[in-house]
């Protein structure tokens, strides 16, 4: 199975940084809100990305 980079998040990392549950992450990766890395099946957010999520949707 690939390595996800050592940065990178995966989507119960992000679910818990941002309080919310993984499904919640799962449903912003398909609706393109959030953006990712595939590597294989796996899917692993990076730092930048989650960040740019952060500022684009404060209010």
């Amino acid at each position: 199975m690939p390595t996800l980079p050592k940065n990178c998040l995966t989507v119960e990392g992000v679910a818990e940084y941002l309080g919310v549950a993984p499904l919640t992450v799962r449903r912003l990766i398909q609706r393109r809100k959030l953006k990712v890395l595939r590597i294989g099946r796996r899917v692993a957010v990076t730092p930048a990305a989650l960040e740019k999520f952060i500022l684009d949707n404060e209010k």
